[in-house]
């Protein structure tokens, strides 16, 4: 199963091919004070009955109980994370390591150094999504092809004050009113213009949502000149039309029609639903659906009369 040691598993295999085994200590039968029946009682998998037979709950019903142990655990050690999380931040605070208005959501930097040992630790650290906006990549070395998914705006001024990536996708910014980053879960803003006197460390789940929204929606506008991406030039010459269920979901889910309702229209699954979306968005360069909506729309991929759904 994966969820249970490799004798509580085999004991539970045991147990159902042969439909119960008895308690005792012949071969053929299962020791009491077994550890791996032990393991299997904990979890509420085999029980026993008066006549002395551990029985096994069926296997959709273990299922279920292993997931609910599992994502309990899961939530007990995401608590201590968060307590480990809030022990630090004030064991830093007592050594004057975070800033007079620090907290757990947001935190000024008030001096260069500080702001530039954020930005570096931000990039060193991210491990699924980089996004920038008029802020240098500081670190001697960029991501590979293996690391995180990174994407980047430079202004007109900033392409001669930066060293521009070799490897990221970049674009030009039509307009870059802020500098930011955004590391996975986490957004830097900086508060000064060209320089990094000052800046706010941003952890607040929403606002971090929302600055990933705003890159989003300046990628979508901006020029791509670096690695990788696509705008609405090179988009629409990528090879091939788009297929027919495609534009079909898309007309649908620019009506506002939910996965599952798309999913009984074309007679396919609320999964292959997902990953067409997912295929689209890569193809147009986009990262969500409003977007897509937008590039669709500018691309003139949405079909004049409704598609015949397709597989």
């Amino acid at each position: 199963m994966g969820l249970l040691s490799n004798r509580a598993d085999a004991l539970y295999e045991r147990l159902i091919k042969a439909d119960g085994l008895a308690l005792g200590d012949e071969p053929e039968q299962v020791a009491s004070d077994d550890p791996a029946l032990v393991e299997l009682y904990r979890h509420g998998l085999a029980w026993p009955s008066a006549d002395r037979v551990v029985h096994p709950v069926s296997p959709d019903l273990a299922l279920g109980r292993l997931f609910l142990t599992r994502q309990r655990g899961v939530l007990d050690e995401h608590r201590d994370l968060l307590s480990d999380y809030a022990r630090l931040t004030e064991l830093a605070r007592a050594n004057g390591q975070c800033g007079r208005e620090g907290s757990r959501h947001l935190e000024i930097l008030d001096s260069p150094t500080r702001v530039t040992a954020a930005i570096r630790e931000l990039q060193s650290a991210v491990l699924v999504q980089y996004r920038s906006l008029d802020v240098p990549w500081l670190l001697a070395a960029e991501p590979g092809a293996t690391g995180p998914r990174c994407r980047l705006i430079r202004s007109r001024a900033g392409l001669d004050a930066d060293r521009l990536p070799t490897t990221m996708p970049w674009r030009i910014g039509t307009e870059v009113p802020m500098r930011l980053l955004i590391a996975d879960c986490t957004g830097l803003v900086l508060l000064t213009g060209p320089g990094t006197e000052a800046g706010a460390l941003i952890r607040a789940p929403a606002a971090v949502d929302a600055l990933v929204h705003y890159f989003d929606l300046l990628w979508d506008r901006a020029i791509a000149v670096g690695t990788g991406g696509h705008t609405e030039a090179d988009a629409s010459a990528l090879p091939g039309p788009v297929p027919p269920v495609g534009r079909a979901i898309l007309e649908l889910m620019m009506a506002g029609t939910t996965d599952a309702t798309i999913a009984r229209t074309l007679g396919i699954s609320p999964r292959s639903v997902r990953r067409h979306v997912a295929v689209l968005e890569e193809r147009a360069g986009v990262t969500n659906r409003f977007a897509l909506g937008a590039t669709a729309a500018r691309l003139d991929w949405l079909p004049d009369q409704p598609a015949a759904p397709g597989g």
